[in-house]
């Protein structure tokens, strides 16, 4: 897994690399259910105009 996707706002984000409840960079994710959480490959997956990136997670960013 390389990025978790919101699927109900398309918002991809950072995986957390530690043991911590929250399961990305930022914590927007926190309390949002499993079945509206993707695991996607970074590799496989570009951001298009429908998917924005978290701006806490990534520099480049613009969602949350």
């Amino acid at each position: 897994m390389d990025r978790i996707l919101n699927v109900r706002t398309n918002t991809l984000h950072k995986p957390r690399t530690d043991t911590s409840e929250q399961r990305t960079e930022c914590g927007a994710l926190l309390h949002v259910p499993r079945d509206h959480v993707e695991e996607v490959s970074g590799a496989d997956f570009e951001t298009t105009a429908a998917v924005s990136q978290c701006g806490r997670c990534f520099e480049d960013g613009g969602g949350y």
